[in-house]
Formats: C-alpha cells, structure tokens, sequence
C-alpha cells in the first residue's frame, strides 16, 4: 500500500475510534485521538468539531471554542457548528454571546431546534423567563421530544409559579420520553 492510502486508513481508524469514544463519554481519549487525526489531516473541519465536542465534555470550554474557531477558518459555519459554539459561550456564563450566536445559527436554519432550546437555556439563566418559554415551545415545536426543553419548561412555568399540575404534565413527558429511550436502547 501507498504511504498515502495507509495514512487515509488511520485517519478513518482514528476518526471512527473517536466517535466510539464520543459516544462512550470517555471525553479525554476522544481529544487525544481527535489530536491525532489533526495532525493527520489539518484542514478537515469536521475533526475540528469533534475534538471541540470531546472538550465541551471534558469542560474545556476556551479549548474547545478554538477548535470551533478553526473548524470555521476552514469551512463556513453552519447552524449546528455555532450552536456548539453557543453552549461554550452559555458554560462560560456569556450568555449575551451566546444568544447571539444561535441568532446568527436561526438565520442559517430556523428549524434548528437546538439552538431555540440553547437560547432558552440563556434566557432562563438569565432569569428572562418569557423569552425562554418562547424559545422552549419553539423547539418543543419542532421537536417535540427533545427533554431538555420539556424539562426547561417545566422549570421556567415553576418558577413563574404557575400550577403544579402543568409542571407536572411537562416533566412526566420528559420521564416518558426517557424510559421511551431505555427501552430501545438500554
């Protein structure tokens, strides 16, 4: 085999062994292989994003917002790659920053529902509950199982004092939704 063809099939090894580890939430070794297929590949995008998500996980949020950063240096940004870069920003407590950051993820795709639900998560942080009820029923209305914003809604009509009933009603959803997810997949 070629030099070039045997260093294609490592980085597809490594890439593969990466998402195994993404999926796993062994977040460190995730980095670790996505440094190495880097080095391989530098101009790939994508290992740029994965390696993010491994920091995301692994809380090394300034970390992984460069490798966000460099994935855009090489490829535009799409709705999903910025809202990967708001929930840096929200866990970095820029909520501001990351509002905006799904505002401009909205403008690419207004059918994102993760980056409603990371602006509900702001707002909610920023005790701007009806702006995150908006942003929660907005994603509830694309996705509708989608349990951290059943569980963001909850939270938010709990707080605004709303009965205990409708509080209940959004968090047995969530449960359900999760047993639903145990069941397939335990």
């Amino acid at each position: 085999k070629s030099h070039k063809s045997m260093e294609v099939e490592n980085e597809h090894h490594f890439d593969l062994e990466g998402q195994k580890l993404l999926k796993q939430r062994k977040f460190s070794q995730a980095q670790q292989y996505y440094d190495r297929i880097i080095n391989l590949d530098p101009q790939n995008a994508t290992y740029h994003l994965s390696k993010a998500t491994a920091l995301l996980g692994s809380y090394q949020y300034k970390e992984a917002l460069k490798s966000i950063q460099n994935s855009h240096q090489l490829k535009p940004p799409t709705s999903l790659t910025l809202v990967l870069k708001a929930t840096g920003l929200r866990r970095m407590h820029l909520y501001e920053e990351s509002v905006r950051c799904c505002d401009k993820a909205l403008e690419l795709d207004d059918g994102c529902y993760l980056a409603y639900r990371n602006k509900g998560l702001a707002y909610e942080t920023l005790r701007q509950e009806g702006k995150a009820l908006e942003c929660y029923d907005r994603a509830l209305e694309i996705k509708w199982d989608d349990v951290v914003s059943l569980v963001g809604k909850a939270v938010v009509i709990r707080g605004l004092g709303r009965p205990e009933t409708e509080v209940a009603k959004y968090l047995h959803q969530a449960l359900q939704y999760c047993d639903d997810c145990l069941r397939r997949d335990p």
